[in-house]
C-alpha cells in the first residue's frame, strides 16, 4: 500500500509535472501570439507614419517650392522696379537736357532776332540822330567860339603849318564875326611860322563862327565846321 501510494504520488507528480509545460506553452502561445499582433500593428503604424511623413515631406516641399518662386518673385520685383527707375531717372535727364537745349535755343534765336530788330531800329534812325548830333555841335561850337574868340585863329594857324614857304597869296574866308580880329592878329601869325605871303580876310556869311576857308597857290583847304562834321559822318556811316 505504501508503494501504492507513492506511485501516486509519483504519478500525481508526473501529472503535475506534466501539466506545468502545458500551462507554459499556453503562454508561450499567448505571447507568440502577441508579439505577431504587436508587430503587425506596429508594421501598420510604420506604413501610416511613413505615409505622412511623405505627405508631410511633400507639403514641405510644396511650400519650399512656393517660398522660393515667392522670393524669385520679389526679387524679379525688385529688380524690375529698379529697373524702371533707372529708366525713369534716364529718360527725364534726357528728357531735362532736351529740354535745356530748347530753351538754349529759344534764347538764342531771340537774342538774334533783338539784334536784328536793334539793327534795323539803329539804319532806320541813324541818319536822324546823326543829323541831331550835328547840329547840336554846330551850337556846341558857335558857343564856344563866341566865347573863345581865339579858337578859330589857332585853328587857322595849325593849317598854315602845312603851307608852302613860298606861298605869296593866301585869302582866309570867315564868318564877318569873326573878320575883324583876324584882320589884325592874322599877319603877326604869318610871320611867326616863316610865312612872306600877303593875307587877304574876306567876309562870308555862309561860313559858320569857328569856321573857315584858306585858298593858295596849291589849292582851297576847307576848314568850315560843316566840312569837319560831314568828314565825320561818313565815317560813322562806315562803322
Amino acid at each position: 500500500m505504501i508503494i501504492k501510494r507513492k506511485k501516486t504520488k509519483q504519478a500525481e507528480g508526473v501529472e503535475e509535472q506534466q501539466t506545468v509545460p502545458v500551462q507554459q506553452e499556453d503562454k508561450v502561445v499567448e505571447s507568440l501570439d502577441t508579439e505577431e499582433e504587436k508587430d503587425i500593428d506596429l508594421f501598420n503604424l510604420d506604413n501610416i507614419d511613413f505615409k505622412q511623413r511623405q505627405e508631410r515631406r511633400r507639403g514641405d516641399r510644396r511650400r519650399g517650392f512656393r517660398r522660393i518662386d515667392d522670393r524669385n518673385l520679389i526679387s524679379r520685383a525688385k529688380e524690375e522696379a529698379k529697373a524702371i527707375k533707372e529708366a525713369a531717372a534716364k529718360e527725364g535727364y534726357q528728357e531735362g537736357l532736351q529740354a535745356a537745349k530748347d530753351d538754349l535755343d529759344s534764347v538764342k534765336t531771340a537774342i538774334q532776332e533783338f539784334f536784328n530788330a536793334k539793327q534795323e531800329v539803329y539804319d532806320n534812325i541813324a541818319p536822324d540822330i546823326l543829323e541831331i548830333s550835328f547840329d547840336i555841335a554846330k551850337k556846341i561850337i558857335k558857343k564856344e567860339t563866341i566865347e573863345h574868340p581865339e579858337i578859330i585863329l589857332d585853328n587857322i594857324k595849325d593849317i598854315m603849318k602845312g603851307l608852302s614857304k613860298e606861298e605869296t597869296k593866301i585869302t582866309v574866308k570867315v564868318n564877318p564875326a569873326q573878320a575883324p580880329m583876324l584882320k589884325q592878329d592874322l599877319p603877326e601869325v604869318s610871320s611867326s611860322l616863316g610865312l612872306e605871303a600877303k593875307i587877304y580876310i574876306i567876309p562870308d556869311e555862309s561860313i559858320m563862327e569857328g569856321g573857315c576857308i584858306l585858298t593858295t597857290t596849291n589849292g582851297v583847304i576847307d576848314a568850315t565846321i560843316e566840312s569837319q562834321l560831314a568828314v565825320i559822318s561818313e565815317v560813322l556811316k562806315e562803322i
